[in-house]
């Protein structure tokens, strides 16, 4: 039996002589280490049969997340990733390199509370559910006889708590993080829209994105609501969130008054200012500066090029594989806002050719005066390259979903 651990250089000393005397004392041998980014390493070691797990950790902050997960993944693991930080526990159950499930301690990451703030669920239908539930009976199965969502929409519901639970993983600023590895995985399993490799690469991203923001905001920083708010066209949770704001609109007061941990607060600030209902000026002007290093113009050009170019691989490789692929994806295609005032009236989805001139002058028309315009750019683009995903991983055979896969993240890797 093989079992793997990673570490931090910090620590590297002690947990070779921690791992050398324990795999001698049970009849095993270090096998070698590997080094898988920014201070992060793979112990591996040959063990005896009768230790089925072995445990070890390592201090690792957030910056090497991704390189500790994506080695994971590259070696095909199966085990329970563990992460650590005070109070705080979450999981990401991992079976022959594809995540399979999560877990976490927390009350933020319940169903309930993710749906709420996502706006599938009003605060009457959380209220509600909430006090029915029992030992015997869950919260989901509850939403189910409610009929407030049916057995698809309950597994889609669950597909979106362990994305966000994993993305929320990536806000923490240091961890100990520990590698239970196993031999199989035996528990409930999701089947997830991307692979996890590119999965990792977009929580990676977000949790740098969170960070920047609550570093270079103030906490006396103020945040004022715009006129374009309407009410009506918010969730009740994002009502709600408002309503703190204008009750006390400094950072320091908000994040005081929600009951939201503070990286979840961050997230939602983020996101209401990305859709320009608020304002911060603090924010607005560091953005502001950072353009000034180098021209929005030049940078937003040099990504529609790359991801335009990763959307038209992605669009040939599925209709040669797929005859029938413009057909299902009619069917299947999301109502998605942002994606749909971006493309206009360019047929991707039955051309697989995108105008990459005609996208410059709509974002720069559209969407330069946005906090974070080329964060905001990109997650248009990773939305649509999402869904043509899940439609390949639902609909196509598993060597080309594989195939297609393996193409992306290689492009990915190397700027497209």
């Amino acid at each position: 039996m093989t079992t793997e651990t990673v570490i931090t250089d910090e620590i590297v000393s002690r947990l070779l002589e921690t791992l050398k005397d324990n795999m001698y004392s049970k009849g095993g041998y270090l096998s070698d280490i590997l080094s898988i980014g920014p201070g992060a390493f793979l112990i591996r070691s040959k063990a005896s049969v009768e230790q089925a797990k072995t445990y070890f950790y390592g201090l690792i902050k957030r910056e090497s997340f991704h390189d500790v997960l994506t080695a994971l993944i590259d070696n095909k693991e199966t085990g329970e990733a563990i992460f650590k930080f005070k109070h705080i526990e979450k999981s990401i159950f991992i079976e022959k390199g594809e995540i399979v499930f999560a877990k976490s301690n927390q009350i933020d990451d319940r169903l309930g509370e993710i749906l709420y703030r996502r706006g599938y669920l009003s605060i009457n239908d959380l209220v509600t559910s909430r006090i029915k539930v029992t030992k015997n009976k869950r919260f989901g199965k509850i939403l189910i006889e409610q009929g407030i969502l049916n057995c698809h929409q309950l597994w889609e519901a669950i597909r979106l708590q362990i994305s966000e639970l994993i993305h929320s993983i990536f806000f923490l600023e240091q961890a100990e993080f520990y590698f239970a590895s196993d031999d199989y995985y035996s528990g409930t399993k999701v089947v997830f829209n991307m692979p996890s490799r590119l999965f990792f690469k977009e929580c990676a991203n977000k949790g740098k994105s969170i960070s920047r923001f609550h570093m270079e905001v103030p906490d006396d920083s103020v945040f004022i609501l715009q006129e374009k708010y309407d009410p009506n066209q918010c969730t009740d949770f994002e009502n709600e969130f408002i309503d703190i704001i204008q009750r006390g609109p400094s950072k320091k007061e908000i994040l005081s008054n929600t009951k939201l941990k503070t990286p979840y607060a961050i997230a939602t600030l983020l996101n209401l200012l990305n859709r320009k209902l608020l304002h911060c000026e603090e924010w607005q002007t560091w953005i502001e500066e950072e353009r000034r290093d180098e021209p929005l113009e030049s940078k937003a050009k040099q990504l529609i090029k790359k991801k335009v170019a990763l959307l038209s691989i992605l669009h040939k490789f599925i209709t040669e594989k797929d005859e029938q692929f413009l057909e299902k994806i009619e069917c299947l295609f999301i109502d998605n806002q942002n994606v749909q005032d971006f493309f206009g009236d360019q047929d991707y989805i039955h051309t697989g050719t995108l105008d990459k001139d005609l996208l410059l002058d709509r974002f720069l028309e559209k969407y330069q005066d946005r906090p974070d315009p080329l964060a905001f750019l990109e997650h248009i683009f990773d939305e649509t390259k999402v869904f043509m995903l899940f439609f390949a991983r639902d609909y196509m055979k598993q060597e080309d979903y594989k195939e297609i896969s393996t193409l992306l993240e290689e492009l990915e890797e190397t700027n497209g």
